[in-house]
């Protein structure tokens, strides 16, 4: 019984670990994100890592329906007078999913920095 909990834990996490690339690539510069002085792969999350509460970002990102759009490219989430766009190196908000990143510097716009 608990080979089977430690098996079930195990591709549990390995979900929830998955997703995280998926939707980092998303967005321009999506795995290049520096926030506190450390790569942040959890962009939408106030947690680092990924995974629980949404921070300002990630809830316009979820509320945008997970697309990178001049809409939520123009918008400043974080409300630190930057749009997502130029914390995401996308200022003109031409970058489409696929293309190459554009060139930072990137910083985070969930958080206020």
């Amino acid at each position: 019984m608990g080979a089977l909990k430690l098996t079930l834990l195990s591709l549990m996490l390995m979900t929830v670990v998955s997703g995280h690339p998926r939707f980092r690539n998303l967005i321009p510069n999506g795995d290049q994100v520096i926030y506190l002085n450390r790569p942040w792969p959890g962009v939408g999350h106030t947690n680092r890592g990924g995974g629980g509460e949404l921070n300002l970002f990630g809830v316009d990102f979820r509320n945008n329906n997970f697309q990178w759009t001049r809409e939520l490219c123009l918008r400043d989430s974080d409300g630190d007078g930057r749009s997502n766009g130029r914390e995401l190196g996308d200022p003109n908000c031409v970058w489409r999913v696929g293309q190459p990143n554009p060139p930072g510097p990137v910083t985070h716009p969930g958080f206020r920095d």
